[in-house]
């Protein structure tokens, strides 16, 4: 991608008997060279961004960075977090000023980018999908989404908070036929042991026959992140020899036996995904997911997004199965407990 430019954003005026006093600026030429080599080219690319002196500083002996796609990208991203207006874009590697009708519920996903709707119909696996309807998709979380509401969210001003209100929506649904079904979606904002605000999401699936003719273990089929699948569907027998787990293979196993009245609690060993599952018997099925989407400036290129899509490697097209792939290990349970305690659900 080379070297990128000087920014030339807007600064606020100063007065002339105003004196601008920076220590860096004072330090020996040799001595700032010498710190900007011990930085990596995404640093180096930002440190650039300072001011003049120090880009030309940087330019005039020749160590000004030419960055990779990927490392543009994460520069991009941690750029986006100082303007408020604008968003890194991961098809374009460019900044795209925000569309606020662009939400994760919207059902004509909206967006400033002119070739995202393209890539969004051909290449539909590189977004997160809570769920799909046979002619809808009801929840379409994009990597910006993310970005913008940690980034609203820091920021906490009354411009911004109709947009993040709008991102940060709940999703309910629920469909009654042979089996009623209740799905809902709270995304989350919390800080973790370090002091980053990290975006959550929770995520649940109550699954009800209505009688012993229609049992759940006849219509569910669901897929928890790229690398864990329910499917049930049409299986009949003796619900203990169910076998849930990955169709990649058995090494990604969700849970071996659904058990009647049995709790099963784990979590995915390629994305920072936890979950719980509870088997009702043949009426009902209670299945909930806690996920972790990273904090603000991660790119869109870095695992703790990408292992959440079914596009984890590049180009895009490229799959994200559960058998093989980059992973992403979290401890068992503590995306669970940073989120805290469970919204009130619908259906309790």
């Amino acid at each position: 991608m080379g070297c990128p430019e000087r920014s030339r954003s807007k600064r606020k005026p100063t007065l002339k008997n105003e004196k601008l006093h920076s220590f860096l600026l004072e330090l020996p030429v040799n001595l700032v060279r010498t710190l900007a080599e011990f930085l990596n080219p995404v640093d180096l690319a930002l440190f650039s961004q300072t001011c003049s002196a120090i880009y030309n500083t940087l330019e005039m002996y020749g160590i000004l960075p030419r960055l990779s796609r990927i490392d543009y990208t994460s520069y991009l991203a941690i750029r986006a977090r100082g303007i408020p207006d604008q968003w890194a874009c991961e098809i374009c590697n460019k900044l795209h000023p925000v569309c606020r009708r662009d939400t994760p519920t919207s059902l004509l996903h909206r967006s400033s980018c002119p070739r995202r709707k393209s890539m969004d119909t051909f290449y539909p696996q590189r977004n997160f999908y809570l769920w799909r309807n046979h002619h809808s998709r009801k929840f379409q979380l994009q990597h910006h989404h993310v970005q913008l509401a940690l980034k609203y969210s820091r920021l906490q001003e009354a411009e911004y908070n109709p947009y993040l209100k709008e991102l940060m929506r709940r999703l309910c649904s629920s469909q009654h036929g042979l089996l009623q079904t209740w799905k809902e979606a709270h995304p989350k904002i919390v800080t973790d042991r370090d002091g980053n605000p990290r975006f959550l999401m929770f995520s649940s699936w109550r699954y009800n026959g209505r009688s012993s003719r229609d049992p759940v273990w006849m219509e569910v089929s669901l897929r928890v992140c790229p690398h864990l699948e329910i499917d049930l569907h049409g299986k009949r027998g003796d619900p203990g020899d169910w076998s849930v787990s990955s169709p990649w293979g058995d090494d990604t196993l969700l849970f071996e036996w659904l058990n009647c009245g049995e709790r099963t609690i784990g979590a995915c060993r390629r994305c920072a995904t936890d979950y719980e599952v509870y088997y009702g018997g043949d009426f009902f099925l209670d299945i909930m997911v806690w996920q972790d989407f990273g904090i603000e400036g991660n790119s869109a290129l870095d695992l703790i997004w990408k292992n959440h899509t079914f596009c984890a490697r590049e180009p895009f097209e490229d799959s994200n199965p559960g058998s093989f792939g980059p992973g992403l290990y979290h401890k068992p349970g503590s995306i669970r407990d940073l989120y805290g305690p469970i919204p009130r659900l619908i259906w309790r």
